[in-house]
């Protein structure tokens, strides 16, 4: 991908980046009544937020941190950040993350927005490009799609994560997991990405969803507890990770919570790309 499509727009984008801009774009600036949840879609930073974020992003600037043993220091390349006390760090020009605590987050390279985050917490916040930062928890890669979230590590690896914002991306070594505002998923230390669910699921829901990523119970426990549109990005995650012949059933009932009419759910069951992007177009619109 041209770095110019990153800073301005101009150039060639990155084809994974292009898929995301064509498939949120038509749900930008859409609140939903009586939800107090954030716009749950990264749009708007995907699509640039105009020129006014196109020229704050020419300049990186400095990593400028705020912590109990300085202030308006530099976050240099390798270092750790102090959090002796909780510590603030402006991520160049194009963001800010606030650490707890005793966390433990190392800024890796000079040259590009990476970090690793071993225990503790951190809040994000970004108005940045997608994929522009990542954070590197054990066995997996938080990738930003143009977002605030939060972030926790626990002392045995496991990590929770729960966007605010725009959406977040879970890559490990199984199936990619796509958290969009007004979600959680967990990760592994062994580089499984959870399934994600909706901040307020049934309990009945959020048990059978990590009862599954844990390996330790099947998939007729997810399908049985979701129950509303919003619920249907869990089966949307679903419907990938499970063997051939469960699929159609799982499908089913994404079209049943989702839209009945409006869900090819044949092409779901086999995978069909096309139709996986205009599913989660349908969920996201629906449920969130």
């Amino acid at each position: 991908m041209s770095d110019d499509y990153l800073f301005d727009g101009g150039g060639t984008p990155d084809p994974e980046v292009a898929r995301l801009e064509s498939l949120l774009a038509p749900y930008a600036h859409r609140p939903r009544r009586g939800r107090t949840t954030w716009v749950a879609l990264a749009a708007v930073v995907l699509l640039g937020v105009g020129a006014m974020l196109a020229l704050q992003m020419r300049s990186e600037g400095a990593w400028s941190a705020s912590t109990a043993s300085c202030s308006g220091c530099t976050w240099e390349a390798g270092a750790w950040l102090d959090t002796s006390a909780e510590a603030r760090a402006r991520l160049a020009d194009r963001g800010e993350v606030v650490a707890t605590p005793g966390t433990r987050v190392r800024r890796e390279t000079a040259d590009g927005a990476r970090l690793t985050l071993e225990v503790g917490r951190l809040d994000v916040r970004l108005d940045a490009p997608a994929r522009w930062l990542l954070v590197q928890v054990p066995g997996v890669e938080v990738v930003d799609l143009g977002c605030a979230y939060a972030l926790e590590v626990a002392p045995d690896g496991t990590a929770v994560l729960e966007v605010r914002s725009g959406a977040v991306a879970l890559e490990g070594r199984g199936p990619r997991s796509f958290v969009p505002a007004g979600a959680v998923a967990a990760s592994w230390p062994d580089g499984r990405t959870g399934m994600p669910v909706a901040v307020g699921a049934d309990a009945s829901l959020v048990a059978a969803v990590d009862g599954y990523d844990r390996g330790e119970l099947g998939p007729d426990g997810v399908v049985a507890a979701a129950r509303s549109p919003a619920d249907a990005l869990t089966l949307w995650h679903l419907v990938q990770r499970v063997a051939p012949a469960e699929r159609e059933r799982v499908a089913m009932r994404v079209g049943e919570l989702v839209a009945p009419a409006e869900v090819d759910r044949e092409g779901l069951a086999r995978l069909d790309p096309t139709v996986l992007d205009a599913t989660l177009g349908l969920v996201l619109g629906r449920g969130f």
